[in-house]
């Protein structure tokens, strides 16, 4: 009788365990693009795995559904993404597919760095770089305040002020915030009703702020992985942060040639890494640059003996040759929106790995 009671209790400890341990395979966690896919696969590491709705290699900017995709959609429980000002499609899709979900525009997420206009060529405009709270609040919810300190992300390894906000206020208004509306500093006058350049991921103090969130928002709706959601976010911050001040170590190199983008998304690495590009060689997004543009640039590069190019997609022979005839060129192949890397690279840090490795390569061309 003693025995068969020991198998009892040991069948339903391990029931218990199990459960405990399955909890999040329960929660459905959606993202938009590749470098939000793997900031949130990353947080959610030993538990579960998001999917991520466009695909590798599409323009997130004009995309269709496929029905699996909007299957996923209608599934989902969490749904983290840019926000309408990367792709405004979506915003419809989230509300007519995804009504009971949580939405999380990650722009909207306080002590992110925000830079207004779209895309352009000049670089003089870095005084827009507009912080949420001058940097004070480190990305959370109403009780951001307990977070005034971490905008030098001393504390990412240990994350010490978190239990000051697991239970976020016990989140007695979470369905009344579905889009986070209270992420949003109504105080910051200077980017109401200007554009915001929607690829802030390319500030990597953006990821790690928005890593803070996702952890937060997966601890709400699956308390019991808590602790490790906890860890692996602080852990994918302070690998963040070791590669931030590599990339800061070669761009500082004196040797660096003067580096041109397929076009001008890379303004947030820009501001962050206080290193401007020399030009674009698309005046319009996914339009082929103008003769008077091509002109532009070759005046630009027909003294230079060195560059490097960070190409997106092919790029037309000519557009090349045209730009770059008179100099050695060196090619880093990266897609802003992750979408040169597969779904295995981890989206977020399979780009800056290929951007770390690339300006390396340049720095030595």
């Amino acid at each position: 009788m003693k025995k068969y009671l020991t198998r009892i209790l040991s069948s339903l400890l391990f029931i218990s365990a199990f459960h405990a341990h399955s909890s999040l395979a329960e929660l459905r966690v959606v993202t938009d693009i590749a470098p939000v896919h793997g900031l949130v696969e990353r947080v959610l590491e030993g538990v579960s795995t998001p999917s991520v709705i466009i695909r590798p290699g599409s323009d997130p900017h004009h995309y269709n559904l496929r029905p699996s995709e909007a299957a996923n959609i209608e599934k989902a429980d969490i749904i983290f993404w840019v926000g309408p000002e990367l792709t405004p499609w979506l915003e419809t899709a989230l509300d007519n597919l995804a009504g009971h979900a949580e939405h999380i525009s990650l722009l909207d997420v306080k002590g992110v760095h925000l830079l207004t206009g779209g895309h352009h060529h000049g670089h003089d405009d870095r005084d827009e770089h507009k912080d949420h709270d001058d940097h004070k609040e480190h990305a959370g919810h109403k009780d951001d305040d307990d977070h005034k300190d971490d905008d030098d992300h001393e504390e990412h390894a240990d994350h010490k002020e978190h239990d000051e906000h697991t239970d976020h206020d016990d989140h007695k208004e979470h369905d009344e915030h579905t889009d986070h509306d209270d992420h949003k500093d109504d105080d910051d006058q200077a980017l109401k009703g200007a554009p915001v350049d929607p690829h802030a991921w390319l500030d990597p103090e953006n990821a790690i702020a928005w890593l803070m969130v996702i952890a937060d928002e997966a601890a709400h709706h699956d308390p019991a992985n808590e602790a490790l959601y906890r860890r692996n976010a602080d852990s994918a911050a302070q690998a963040i942060s070791e590669q931030q001040a590599r990339i800061a170590t070669i761009l500082a190199a004196k040797q660096m040639p003067a580096i041109f983008a397929q076009h001008d998304a890379y303004r947030y690495f820009e501001a962050r890494f206080d290193f401007a590009f020399t030009g674009a060689l698309y005046d319009k997004e996914n339009q082929a640059p103008s003769p008077a543009h091509i002109a532009e640039l070759h005046a630009l590069t027909h003294n230079m003996a060195k560059a490097c190019l960070l190409a997106e997609t092919d790029i037309e022979n000519n557009v090349v040759q045209s730009v770059f005839k008179d100099t050695e060129l060196y090619t880093i192949n990266a897609n802003p929106s992750g979408a040169l890397q597969s779904s295995h690279d981890n989206g977020f840090f399979g780009l800056f790995d290929v951007l770390e490795e690339g300006l390396k390569g340049c720095a030595k061309h």
